[in-house]
Formats: structure tokens, C-alpha cells, sequence
């Protein structure tokens, strides 16, 4: 199962619609990713679109040992 970093990094490329990033924001919320949170709703706040194709220009750092 990947974590919420690197679910949110796949999203790259594709395209998803508002229901997929509103539940993406609504874990980051409760797992307290502010990082993810606040990017996801910048997008959901700024555009109105049902669907939208994510380019993702820097990616989130994945937790864990370096």
C-alpha cells in the first residue's frame, strides 16, 4: 500500500477528477500532511473544473529512512 506522498507523486501525468483530489485532501488532513493539504486545496479552491490533468512540478519528499 503506498503512503499518501506517493500517492499524491503518482498523480503526475494523469488526469483525475475533483471527487479523487477532495478525498486526497480529506487524508492528508487527517494524517496532518499539511504540505499535501494545502496544495490540493489551493487547486480545489482556485478552479471550478469536475476534472483535472495534474503536473506536478515539485514532488513531495517521500517519509522515511535516507
Amino acid at each position: 500500500m503506498q503512503n499518501l506522498n506517493q500517492q499524491f507523486n503518482n498523480l503526475n501525468g494523469l488526469e483525475v477528477d475533483r471527487k479523487t483530489l477532495e478525498i486526497m485532501q480529506k487524508r492528508a488532513d487527517k494524517e496532518g500532511n499539511l504540505i499535501i493539504s494545502s496544495r490540493v486545496a489551493k487547486i480545489l479552491h482556485e478552479y471550478n473544473d469536475d476534472r483535472f490533468l495534474v503536473e506536478i512540478i515539485n514532488l513531495v519528499e517521500p517519509f522515511g529512512l535516507n
